[in-house]
């Protein structure tokens, strides 16, 4: 039998695209007709699965570099540079701890509490391509034994359609009291640990040779003319007010107030506040209402 062209190339198009049209192919509803709308559906499928994988690596890169290899603290202190994976304006609420504010608080939860993490396990880490935001369930493993997973990350991630970078995260710290409450009834550990490092500082040999709220006296609202006296002042707030659980830190205990004195370490002009007597609006009363005022 014998084709011509003119016959044969028809042919060979309408079976191209039957074959397409059967395939799913993107191409053959653009040139179905009436399939532009199935065209544009598909693009879109592709672009948004193209952008979820970008974002679940925006969180993987969040998480490993906590890992003490990957030097955490190097981030607190300009060394490092990771102004691509959060948003100047990123809002955190880490359940129980409380809420960061700022590219420079989220920073410091995850960096600097976060300091000692050997080992990171992402049990899940899935986005929704229809609202790009990425659920992630994460086992930190720290660096003190005998726990293996010591602590578990679950939440969700929304993200800055123009930048690409985390808008806001909302975490949740999975048994945190179960793991970290104190087994004591003595709150020594806590009230010294936290007034020392607030008032006389860790030793001149270490990081914190000086107490690091000393001069942000007006902030703690600690009295005395010596760290000395400011730690005498303190030791005696805190033991007057609840120990409290970290169950729920966000609250007017020492627990709260042993948290942020650790972050003192990084930016004293805020966080000796929460420290002090006042609490600074993060270290007082929060009823359990006050979880769904805000959205993250």
């Amino acid at each position: 039998m014998r084709f011509t062209v003119s016959r044969t190339l028809p042919l060979l198009l309408a079976l191209f695209s039957a074959v397409q049209l059967a395939s799913g192919n993107p191409i053959a509803a653009r040139n179905n007709g009436n399939g532009n709308g199935d065209w544009e559906e598909a693009i879109k499928a592709q672009k948004d699965a193209r952008e979820c994988v970008k974002r679940k690596g925006i969180v993987k890169a969040i998480y490993n570099q906590t890992l003490a290899v990957n030097n955490p603290l190097g981030i607190l202190s300009g060394k490092i540079d990771i102004s691509n994976l959060f948003h100047p304006d990123v809002r955190a609420r880490v359940t129980p701890l409380g809420d960061f504010e700022g590219r420079a608080g989220v920073e410091e939860y995850f960096y600097g509490l976060g300091a000692g993490i050997v080992r990171i396990v992402f049990k899940k880490l899935l986005c929704d391509p229809s609202n790009g935001i990425v659920s992630a369930h994460v086992h930190l493993v720290s660096d003190q034994p005998p726990l293996y997973s010591n602590y578990t990350h679950v939440g969700y991630w929304q993200f800055n359609d123009t930048t690409g970078t985390v808008n806001s995260a909302d975490v949740n710290f999975v048994m945190l009291g179960l793991l970290s409450n104190p087994t004591l009834a003595d709150p020594t550990v806590y009230v010294q640990g936290a007034c020392a490092l607030a008032t006389l500082g860790l030793g001149k040999n270490t990081s914190v040779p000086a107490g690091t709220c000393v001069k942000y006296q007006n902030d703690t609202k600690f009295v005395g003319n010596t760290p000395e006296e400011m730690y005498a002042d303190c030791t005696k707030f805190l033991t007057s007010i609840d120990l409290g659980t970290w169950d729920a830190v966000n609250q007017n205990t020492t627990v709260c107030r042993f948290l942020h004195a650790q972050l003192t370490q990084f930016r004293p002009e805020v966080h000796c506040a929460h420290v002090g007597r006042t609490g600074g609006g993060k270290c007082v009363l929060h009823s359990w209402q006050d979880y769904y005022t805000k959205d993250f």
